[in-house]
């Protein structure tokens, strides 16, 4: 009786031959677990069969996977980032050991003094630039206007060298 019951799936799909069809359906008069599994699966196949088709626009589907594949590219960028970073904490490990902790400590400081220095030097200069800027506009005087040329030019530099660090993966 179990092994006909394991011919349930293959009766829904439709996938047996003719004999066993035959034998599966008078095994369906006297096991009541595989009647009510057929009763099931056809009133699910009623119910998906009377929902009303929709149609899409054309080229629907390439749109969608070329979304995919987008997406794809994104998360791949990830795990190169991921990669970096990982090599980073390896390369950084194997440097404190080789050279010693306090060398290595000593350059960090030294880089992350430098960073900090730039960030700070570059905000002094943007709001003394802007506090000149704001203070000299006499709305149509010369000054007024090649300090805001400058200080646009100041923030597109800013921006461009901003972005060469942050660079999409591809």
């Amino acid at each position: 009786m179990k092994k006909i019951c394991g011919l349930l799936e293959d009766y829904l799909m439709e996938n047996l031959d003719e004999k066993n069809r035959k034998l599966f359906e008078s095994h369906l008069d006297e096991c009541e677990s595989c009647r009510k599994s057929v009763e099931a699966f056809s009133k699910i196949e009623q119910s998906l069969n009377s929902i009303p088709k929709v149609s899409v626009p054309e080229g629907f589907s390439a749109s969608v996977m070329e979304k995919i594949y987008e997406r794809k590219e994104k998360v791949l960028g990830w795990y190169v980032y991921g990669i970096v970073a990982f090599l980073s904490f390896a390369v950084s490990v194997v440097a404190v050991y080789l050279l010693g902790f306090d060398y290595v400590a000593a350059k960090v400081y030294s880089v992350a003094s430098t960073v900090y220095a730039f960030a700070s030097s570059f905000s002094v200069a943007l709001s003394t630039l802007s506090g000149s800027l704001y203070n000299s506009i006499d709305f149509g005087g010369l000054n007024g206007v090649v300090l805001t040329f400058v200080f646009v030019m100041i923030c597109f530099g800013f921006a461009k060298s901003v972005k060469i660090f942050t660079r999409e993966v591809k």
